[in-house]
């Protein structure tokens, strides 16, 4: 809660057991899940791969809710909740005013395999929310399938994307020829399809291929591969032509669809260290003023850096929706 003092906490360190605590500073977090619910079924029992945030026009942050999904496939669904008395929730820290509220749980295979054994599953490794409708979630995973799942209520056709090989792996298989889906990415902008009341998805892969789907269409409209395993795809959010690609090797591959359909048009090499993800987002410049792209990229050494996007990535046509939508029509 970024209410709160940026000084750290006092937290007492014991590396043996027995052994006198060792005073650190850490910055704790506000609200800790790790025993909000002994439950089963109300808590991960796998490593969390993939959390996704959904704000709320709410002012107070009743509304927004956080999704997180572990390998196995659970996903819970959580309501972000304002307190403005003293809560006994053991999970809460001292004086915290944010807390976690449990509303649902989907499991990913539970619709088509019952009782299966987990082991047996591929593992899931992202999530990513659909841009109108908060109800629905895209999870890719080891599969090589890109499912869309919901919170309650039925699903729209198609709820199954499939890399352009894959008509013989089930959904719940490891697929061994690297279809492996390591990110999704959703375009914020409608009407860059020839469908309507659809939208442009991005899948990355660990074989380097970057597949463009229709969320209309099962089958992707395009593939490009990149010269690593793909670790993460981000489309621009404020050009609808834009995306950005992330691999293993620490390259990023700038997409311009405009301008180039066969291959990025600009790879920058991140020399310093290791990249492990990167993140954008759109930053509000007041009336009168073209909003401009941050750029978060994390490092394997824990580090941060924030970028800005230079213009040519940032600042969209007038028409650049409908451009995209005739360029995408000829794939």
């Amino acid at each position: 809660d970024l209410r709160e003092s940026s000084e750290p906490d006092n937290v007492l360190v014991s590396t043996r057991t027995g052994e006198e605590g060792v005073e650190q500073k850490w910055k704790l977090p506000t609200y800790c899940t790790d025993i909000s619910d002994a439950a089963e079924e109300h808590q991960h029992l796998a490593p969390v791969v993939s959390i996704q945030v959904i704000f709320s026009d709410d002012s107070s942050g009743s509304g927004t809710k956080v999704v997180s999904l572990d390998e196995e496939g659970k996903m819970l669904v959580w309501t972000v909740v304002s307190l403005s008395n003293y809560d006994e929730d053991p999970c809460l820290s001292y004086g915290g005013r944010i807390k976690l509220l449990k509303s649902s749980v989907v499991y990913t295979y539970k619709d088509q395999f019952g009782s299966a054994k987990l082991w047996n599953l591929a593992r899931t490794r992202c999530l990513n929310s659909h841009p109108s409708n908060s109800n629905l979630v895209f999870v890719g995973g080891e599969s090589g399938f890109v499912l869309l799942k919901s919170r309650y209520g039925s699903l729209p056709a198609p709820n199954k994307f499939r890399a352009e090989d894959a008509e013989s792996i089930s959904v719940s298989q490891y697929d061994p020829s690297g279809n492996a889906v390591t990110s999704v990415s959703i375009s914020n902008f409608e009407g860059c399809t020839p469908q309507p009341n659809s939208y442009l998805m991005l899948v990355g892969r660990d074989n380097g291929a970057i597949s463009l789907y229709s969320t209309a269409r099962s089958q992707p409209l395009k593939t490009w591969y990149v010269s690593g395993a793909v670790k993460k795809v981000a489309w621009s959010p404020t050009r609808p032509a834009v995306f950005i690609a992330l691999d293993d090797t620490s390259r990023l591959h700038f997409f311009l669809l405009l301008e180039k359909q066969d291959g990025p048009v600009l790879i920058e090499n991140v020399d310093s260290s290791q990249v492990e993800s990167i993140d954008v987002a759109g930053l509000k410049q007041g009336a009168g003023k073209n909003d401009k792209v941050g750029m978060a990229v994390a490092f394997g050494t824990g580090h941060i850096q924030m970028h800005l996007l230079a213009r040519k990535f940032s600042e969209p046509l007038s028409d650049e929706a409908e451009l995209v939508r005739q360029k995408v029509s000829d794939f």
